[in-house]
């Protein structure tokens, strides 16, 4: 007989049929293989064995490895070199034919006990090592050892702690016994591994996964190539089987419960602690991380690790019902570092294949932000190129989302232009036109946009929210009387976060967790209601733990009130609730019924708008990878504000460096800053205050030198996160300079008051250039209030020729101001009654701000693409420029 033949010959040494399938005949070859390595390690425990393939028969012993190599080759033989013919090792039937008594079949641990002693005495551990073998390698043995007599059906059924001391007191004993677990246990998990498959029989070895997931051998690095991935392999094909049923039935794979796969998952919540659970974790993690950090291939293509994820859902789902640990405890970040997006997610656009996007718990809130990133990206060229070619045979359209907005109409104008746009519009990039301002939105216009228009809608005077003031959080407000208009104004409102997300801008809004859970159909809980009214949980605490009579206490019915614009309301929690007193035995239900009426029903119309305009952006996207924690995260960034992680991150330009000596002070005076100093700047710099998903690490943070030392204040590009530093002389200089400048920031026009010895600071200009028609800039918020009515107006087409240099060289108090134009032309720049209608390009002294004539003021009549007032007031009493153009916040 040939090996080819032997190879496909029965341990028993019977030919098998010939329609056996190949992997069938590649399965009985592996089980003839660990019958010689058995027998190689262990032995037949036959005393007058001869047989020099057998360690009772050989005098000397034979490691792992050499009996791994030797069982290969002896395997390609057949049966010819098993001690015995029918196959039994030691006494133990390794097939399916017979058996020995109970007892050396079922493991008790106090015959467990007794048997370790006796070894001892005997200083012999084979027959206890055949006893473990003959346990652990047959699940029937297995499941019927540590299966408790009474089951309650809904716990685990599995006797953790007897398996618990059972691990431990063989792996106290010599390494014949513990090898003889492991191998036992991988024997059993190839031959149960089909059955995971089976989709009638994969609930039958659950008990089996439970007790080998227990094993402490798991956390050694002999399981990554021996145990784990034959369990790995076993629990994958359980979730592959249960995936390949439910997308049949449904498609959606992100809704798997099968029977099986839950009922694990129910087990392990109902037998395990914080501490096991996360120790179970741990070994998959760890199996992942050392798979990929000591292999060659990316996480997609190796196959190990692509099973060991699957599997992972299974304590995933666990750890849903139970809460053992935080979710972020199932990312790897060896995935993380090493997923190739643009590999990974067209298969889960295409639904074709492995994607992990499929198993999103593995991924952190960062590549998931970077995954929705390259969504949008590659949707908005989509619309671009569609855009093009629309453009040559259907004429001209932009290929931008476009808002043009009027400041005192920003809801009314929001709400109208995006009800006409089309979904498809909704996904091209988003520019934000102020009218009457002439500016490019390069992130900075969009990021003001939003900015103001939530701060509207979320003022209480308008009415769409409700302030909880304890936690400072707002819901929608429960007016059933809510007309179209209304509803249409919180469809505005899902849809600008739905553009705010598309287009990577962070918000400051104040919504509980509740909404982003209802958005991605996530159920409400009670944590819920604790999160948005604590004093509400709190009496409701209160209430389902108070000892006496509820209905004498209380005296209450499943009737509730409540107030809406000042009319109070009440309705029935549930049909004839004010009739239904409150109980011990139905109070529970009466705090499901009021969360469930605050979360969903009495707001229903309201969310289901809301939800509408969102999904009219988000719908079909990358959105339903996130968790609802991390969809709160994307929409409202991290408050965590880790500025040396930004200090590791800055880029430098303009000739700084971090070696730089104003660049070494900077960061000295910044990690010194208080919290809100630290808010501060980043607004200052960025436009919001809020850390995208990731950190600062993940903020694009440039510092630029911005000339030598003088008195000028730091600027800033918020549409680009640059700040312009001057090269100070002084770290005391430069700390006094960043403070003034970011603590006036605030506002597109800041007002300032009439008294000379005040700071100055007029525009944040965040992304628009300066040339505004018909714009009103309040300069003086007192009786006498100056105001330019047509700031840079061009009436007559006439324009500078050349760059002008404004200084100003004296206070505003009680005296003219003094400009220096040098070798200038100008037509109609300040036409004042001291000031002659005339070509001119000599010095000048003019009256700008000249109360004294007869109350007058000037207009200037130009556009000009200089600053205005560019440098410092000479007496240093207000600190910076009036106005400034290129995107800064202040012009200093």
């Amino acid at each position: 007989m040939n090996n080819q033949e032997h190879i496909f010959t029965t341990p028993s040494g019977s030919k098998q049929n010939a329609s056996l399938n190949y992997s069938e005949k590649q399965r009985l070859f592996s089980q003839l293989v660990k019958r010689y390595y058995y027998q190689l390690t262990f032995g037949c425990s036959n005393a007058n064995c001869e047989n020099i393939y057998c360690a009772t028969g050989r005098m000397e012993k034979m490691d792992a490895a050499e009996a791994t190599s030797l069982s290969l080759t002896l395997a390609k033989t057949g049966t010819e070199h098993l001690c015995l013919e029918d196959s039994e090792i030691g006494g133990i039937s390794l097939d399916n034919g017979s058996i020995l008594t109970e007892d050396f079949l079922v493991l008790k641990l106090e015959d467990l006990e007794r048997r370790i002693d006796e070894s001892r005495a005997e200083s012999n551990y084979q027959k206890l090592a055949s006893h473990i073998y003959a346990v652990f390698s047959r699940p029937e043995n297995l499941i019927t050892s540590f299966t408790k007599k009474q089951i309650d059906e809904r716990l685990c059924p599995v006797d953790l702690e007897t398996v618990r001391k059972v691990y431990k007191l063989i792996l106290q004993c010599p390494e014949v016994v513990v090898s003889a677990m492991s191998t036992g246990i991988e024997t059993m998990l190839s031959s149960i591994h089909p059955y995971a498959q089976a989709s009638q029989q994969s609930d039958k070895y659950i008990a089996c996964y439970i007790i080998s997931l227990e094993n402490p051998l798991l956390m050694e690095t002999d399981a990554y190539t021996g145990i784990l991935p034959k369990l790995v392999e076993c629990l994958c094909a359980l979730q592959e089987t249960t995936e390949n049923r439910m997308s049949r039935e449904s498609g959606s794979i992100d809704s798997l419960r099968d029977k099986t796969t839950h009922l694990m998952s129910h087990w392990i919540s109902s037998g395990y602690d914080a501490e096991t659970f996360s120790r179970l974790v741990a070994v998959f993690q760890q199996f992942i991380t050392i798979r990929l950090l000591t292999g060659l291939n990316s996480p997609n293509k190796d196959t190990l690790v692509v099973k060991a994820t699957k599997a992972l859902k299974l304590l995933y789902d666990a750890n849903e019902q139970s809460e053992f640990i935080n979710y972020a405890e199932f990312y790897n970040d060896a995935i993380n570092e090493q997923l190739d997006i643009k590999e990974d997610f067209p298969h889960w656009k295409a639904k074709d294949g492995f994607s992990f996007c499929y198993f999103s718990y593995i991924l952190n809130a960062a590549v998931k932000t970077d995954i929705l990133k390259v969504e949008s990206m590659v949707q908005m060229r989509h619309e671009l190129q569609d855009a093009f070619f629309r453009a040559m045979f259907a004429g001209i359209q932009s290929p931008y989302l476009i808002l043009e907005i009027r400041r005192d109409h920003i809801i009314r104008d929001a709400l109208f232009q995006l009800d006409l746009k089309s979904p498809q519009d909704l996904k091209k990039q988003l520019r934000v036109q102020f009218v009457g301002e002439e500016g490019v939105d390069e992130g900075g216009v969009q990021k003001e946009f939003f900015q103001l228009v939530f701060r509207e809608m979320f003022d209480q005077k308008y009415g769409m929210f409700r302030l909880y003031e304890d936690s400072n959080l707002c819901w929608f407000m429960n007016n059933p009387e809510d007309d179209e208009v209304a509803l249409d104004e919180y469809r505005l409102v899902g849809r600008l976060i739905g553009l705010a997300i598309y287009n990577n801008v962070i918000l400051d809004v104040h919504f509980p967790l509740a909404l982003y859970k209802k958005l991605l159909n996530r159920p409400i809980s009670f944590q819920d209601l604790l999160q948005l009214d604590p004093s509400m949980a709190q009496g409701f605490n209160q209430l389902l733990n108070f000892k006496e009579s509820v209905q004498e206490f209380y005296d209450r019915t499943f009737e509730i009130e409540y107030e809406i614009f000042g009319n109070r309301k009440c309705v029935e929690l549930k049909p004839g609730g004010s009739k239904i007193s409150l109980t011990n035995e139905n109070r529970k239900e009466f705090v499901d019924l009021y969360i469930d009426f605050v979360f969903n029903k009495s707001v229903f119309k309201q969310f289901e708008a809301f939800r509408g305009g969102f999904e009219s952006v988000c719908k079909g996207t990358a959105i339903t990878i996130f968790r609802p924690e991390e969809l709160e995260q994307l929409v409202c960034g991290s408050s965590d504000l880790d500025f040396e992680a930004l200090e590791a991150n800055t880029a430098y330009d303009g000739g700084y460096s971090p070696d730089t000596t104003v660049i070494q002070w900077f960061w000295e005076v910044v990690h010194a800053f208080s919290e809100k100093e630290k808010k501060l700047l980043l607004f200052f710099t960025t436009g919001t205050d809020r850390v995208p998903i990731g950190g600062l690490s993940k903020l694009n943070f440039v510092i630029a030198r911005n000339g030598p030392d003088c008195d000028r204040l730091p600027t800033s590009h918020t549409c680009f996160n640059v700040l312009l530093l001057n090269e100070y002389s002084s770290k005391e200089k430069l700390r006094e300079r960043l403070l003034t400048a970011i603590q006036n920031a605030e506002g597109f026009v800041a007002a300032f008051s009439a008294d000379t010895s005040c700071q100055l600071n007029v525009f944040w200009h965040n992304g628009n250039t300066l040339s505004m028609d018909s714009a009103k800039v309040s300069i003086f918020k007192q009786s006498n209030e100056v105001s330019f009515s047509s700031f840079l107006k061009s009436t007559n087409s006439s324009r500078l020729e050349t760059e002008i240099s404004l200084e100003v060289l004296s206070n505003f108090t009680n005296k003219s101001l003094k400009w220096q134009f040098t070798d200038q032309k100008f037509s109609r720049f300040l036409v004042t009654t001291d000031f002659t209608k005339s070509d001119s390009s000599w010095s000048v002294t003019v009256s700008l701000f000249d109360t004294s004539s007869a109350g007058c003021w000037c207009r200037l009549a130009c556009s000009f693409g200089c600053q205005l007032f560019a440098w410092s007031f000479t007496t240093s009493r207000f600190a910076c420029s009036l106005f400034s153009t290129c995107h800064l916040i202040v012009g200093g």
